[in-house]
């Protein structure tokens, strides 16, 4: 990718490491094989006092046997060597399950059995994926072997899959990596196999920057998917141009990401403040926390989720794929909103005409709930809806008096753009009419 455009340096600081669109090497095809490996993870220790969905039960932390027993939650932390901050404010139930000490290590499995089993169970089900893990401790390196006894991964995996069963994210694999890929590879390990295991295992990119490309790709995919889902009538070479302007919008946002905590937790915030519009017509609440996902499933469940066809998200999906191929072909740029102001929209679109400010409306009470809460400026505003289109949306009375007048915003309906024909290019230029950006 070149360098952004103006205004599409839309998450930026002075830090000059950034999230890149394309994936790390090896990285770009088990991006959502290496997703589901993570998911039992979730956030890092330290990103378990900010949550991004504030106090909704989305995240159980195991750190005692006893709690791996509790209701299991979307994602799931298994701190196995003790967690310090419980240990501080719980030393009774805690402290002694700290691990620090090479005789600790040592002794870890056959004094920890419970949580041994979890993780050995993990390993044999799931890919895995480690990061800023030299594998080095013996604990560790036991499990894996333990696993491999159980049922081990085969090299090359028949039928092909993505991602590897061991990936690592690291510069170079270094001499306890690489004796852990023998011993979980032990049946098909050779000097033959040895050059193409260690470089399918190995991805060249740091935590940070690798788990945010990660979102972005999942993010990218589940709407890729919702294309490929629906509506009815597109053709496959349609799809397929409409899943290009979702890469390069994707690839727009990477291009100017700096991997920062700041920074990754603004890009939070924008994408569920869209999401709480489209879906509610409301900014998020305290309680809800900072974001919310497109789909609870993962990739290979979407299909089968009954509230997607009537949801509006395929819609939402399609218009954005519409907005990319525009960013892509140069019709417009974009610019985030302004989060300190309610009214800037989900995001800004910029073409010859001006500035305007994007929404978008999963149903009609969410169109008029954008209205009524005050979140839609009274001009340069476009609307998308995934439905038919409402009445013409009125004046917010949240709003001072001032000018009067029908203020200026252009309604764009999804079904309506479909029932002009779905070939894309005609689908795209009526959709250029109708934002008259």
């Amino acid at each position: 990718m070149g360098r952004p455009r103006r205004g599409e340096r839309l998450f930026q600081s002075r830090d000059r490491t950034r999230c890149r669109a394309s994936l790390p090497r090896g990285a770009r095809d088990r991006g959502c094989g290496i997703r589901d490996a993570v998911r039992e993870l979730g956030p890092a220790p330290g990103a378990c006092r900010r949550q991004p969905r504030g106090g909704l039960p989305i995240l159980r932390v195991a750190v005692a046997p006893a709690e791996t027993r509790l209701h299991r939650g979307r994602a799931n932390l298994y701190k196995f060597h003790g967690c310090a901050e419980a240990a501080r404010s719980n030393p009774g139930g805690y402290r002694g399950l700290l691990v620090a000490r090479q005789n600790q290590i040592h002794g870890w499995a056959a004094n920890n059995p419970v949580m041994a089993g979890v993780l050995t169970q993990l390993i044999v089900t799931k890919p895995t994926l480690m990061l800023g893990l030299s594998a080095q401790d013996s604990n560790i390196q036991g499990l894996f072997a333990e696993a491999q006894v159980r049922m081990p991964w085969r090299w090359p995996p028949n039928p092909p899959s993505h991602p590897p069963a061991y990936a690592f994210a690291e510069n170079a694999l270094g001499g306890d990596q690489e004796n852990l890929l023998q011993n979980v590879y032990n049946l098909d390990y050779s000097p033959a196999n040895r050059p193409p295991m260690a470089a399918e295992a190995l991805v060249q990119a740091y935590a940070k920057p690798l788990l945010l490309a990660l979102w972005l790709y999942v993010v990218t995919a589940k709407l890729g998917l919702l294309i490929g889902h629906g509506p009815l009538g597109l053709a496959p070479g349609d799809r397929e141009k409409l899943r290009e302007g979702l890469a390069h919008a994707r690839n727009v946002v990477a291009e100017s990401l700096i991997p920062t905590s700041d920074v990754v937790l603004e890009l939070l915030g924008s994408f569920g403040r869209l999401m709480a519009m489209f879906r509610d017509g409301h900014l998020p609440a305290v309680e809800e926390g900072i974001y919310s996902p497109i789909c609870v499933h993962p990739l290979h469940a979407m299909p089968a989720d009954p509230a997607l066809t009537g949801s509006g998200i395929v819609q939402f999906a399609l218009a954005a794929g519409l907005i990319g191929l525009g960013l892509q072909r140069g019709h417009w740029f974009a610019d985030k909103a302004d989060l300190a102001n309610p009214a800037s929209g989900a995001f800004v679109l910029t073409g010859r005409s001006g500035p305007a400010k994007v929404y978008f409306a999963a149903s009609p009470q969410a169109a008029i709930c954008l209205g009524v809460n005050g979140l839609v400026a009274d001009n340069d505003a476009v609307i998308v809806h995934s439905q038919m289109n409402p009445p013409p949306m009125h004046r917010s009375p949240r709003r001072p008096p001032g000018r009067t007048g029908l203020a200026t915003i252009r309604e764009v309906s999804v079904p309506d753009l479909l029932d002009g024909g779905a070939e894309v290019e005609d689908l795209f230029n009526r959709f250029r009419e109708a934002v008259a950006l």
